[in-house]
């Protein structure tokens, strides 16, 4: 297609339609810089109503905030479009918004070839974008029933006269698509780039001046490696307006764990953990909440730290000490695990009781989990401990026996019960297999 398309644009000197064509094919594909390009260049060339009905993400909203977008000042609306495709875009830390420009795609392709978004069969392409088939009932009659199959997503059913281009939906299917507003209103589509959840270890302790701080564990899925080619990884925050306020980002190898530290200090916000591969045009990402204790009073504790299982003397433990290898998933497949995790507020330097243990998902009683923390030579079912490195904050790390417990999914609680009868609980979803 592209390059019929080009054809096309050098023969007619860059007609607008050539252009759309251009951008579309280059979306389906991945290359999504290119595809904007050519699309806001095919879109300067239409008539401007033409050029806002493509651009228009009223076909994505409910009819009251479809509404209420139609109804604000220039102003105004620039600025709420902006803010409804940032919350949208799914790979942050490439240069283009790849939501973006699926839906000038899907919509210059509706408006192309389907009469508009305004139609029943255009509004339909653009909020899910191509189906994954298309089945046709009653060819050569005079009515033709045609169902738009997108897998796991919806499944719409329209009729189209043998005399007519237009295809209108069932009653059956209105109500449907009516229906799935409210859980899935539009989705990104079947082409353009791809992108997947990332699975990350990611654990939040207190920093420097109160600051959250992530340590970030993952690896490059399987997906996103070719050959010997480095890949993006990055780091990314948002405020609570989806802004960006922090990045870091840098070229990695696959093949080894991707240890990360990043410091936030703003709580309502959200952290971005990205993987890009380029040449594949491949992502995979990962968002996480920053404040886990905010508007909390009292002892509070960090997320709990799946690290390899070492044998560790000394009471003292320091975080990023270089023995400390957090693994990069929630598994525990091996016999010990270690699990490393801070108290934050103790009311003071008495010793406080630790213990740990497992409750499992598909219900059932907790069960008590043996452990060794840093300072001890046996195992055993809780332990008294003294604070470490001060009176108000403590560092643990505790290797977990987990021999007998079987294959499946839990919530591990590490629990410590204060002199005064309070008790601080940190919790994680794991998974033994």
């Amino acid at each position: 297609m592209l390059n019929g398309v080009r054809r096309f644009a050098y023969a007619s000197i860059g007609d607008p339609y050539a252009r759309l064509l251009s951008g579309i094919a280059l979306e389906r594909i991945g290359r999504s810089e290119d595809a904007l390009a050519e699309l806001e260049a095919g879109l300067a060339g239409l008539a401007p109503e033409d050029a806002e009905r493509i651009r228009d993400p009223g076909p994505l909203l409910d009819s009251l905030s479809a509404e209420h977008f139609a109804g604000l000042r220039w102003e105004a609306r620039v600025r709420a479009e902006a803010s409804f495709w940032r919350a949208l875009d799914p790979l942050l830390s490439t240069e283009v918004n790849e939501r973006l420009v699926a839906h000038l795609a899907h919509s210059a392709y509706a408006h192309l070839r389907l009469g508009g978004s305004h139609t029943d069969a255009g509004e339909v392409w653009v909020r899910y974008g191509e189906p994954l088939s298309i089945r046709a009932v009653g060819a050569g009659t005079e009515l033709r029933t045609e169902l738009w199959d997108y897998g796991g997503g919806p499944a719409v059913t329209f009729r189209k006269l043998a005399t007519s281009s237009m295809r209108d939906l069932t009653s059956e299917a209105r109500a449907y698509l009516e229906d799935l507003r409210a859980t899935r209103p539009h989705s990104y589509g079947t082409g353009g780039r791809e992108v997947s959840a990332l699975t990350a270890a990611v654990s939040r302790f207190r920093g420097p001046s109160s600051a959250t701080e992530f340590e970030v564990v993952t690896r490059v899925p399987e997906p996103l490696i070719s050959g010997t080619d480095t890949v993006e990884f990055a780091l990314i925050q948002l405020d609570g307006n989806g802004e960006r306020v922090a990045s870091r980002r840098r070229r990695v190898v696959p093949g080894a764990t991707l240890p990360a530290r990043f410091w936030v200090h703003e709580r309502e916000s959200e952290l971005a953990v990205e993987i890009y591969n380029p040449i594949l045009a491949r992502g995979a990402t990962l968002r996480v909440p920053v404040g886990r204790d905010a508007g909390s009073v009292g002892p509070t504790a960090s997320d709990l730290q799946l690290v390899a299982a070492v044998a560790r003397p000394e009471r003292e433990v320091v975080r990023g000490a270089s023995w400390i290898l957090p693994l990069s998933d929630r598994r525990m497949d091996a016999p010990e695990v270690g699990v490393l995790f801070e108290l934050y507020d103790l009311p003071g330097a008495g010793p406080y009781r630790l213990r740990l243990e497992l409750v499992p998902v598909a219900g059932g009683a907790a069960r008590p989990i043996e452990f060794r923390p840093a300072g001890h030579a046996r195992f055993g079912w809780s332990f008294a401990r003294a604070p470490w490195p001060g009176p108000t904050r403590s560092t643990e790390y505790v290797t977990m026996r987990l021999e007998g417990v079987s294959s499946g999914n839990y919530l591990l609680r590490a629990i410590a019960e204060l002199p005064d009868g309070r008790a601080i609980v940190s919790e994680r979803w794991v998974e033994r297999k």
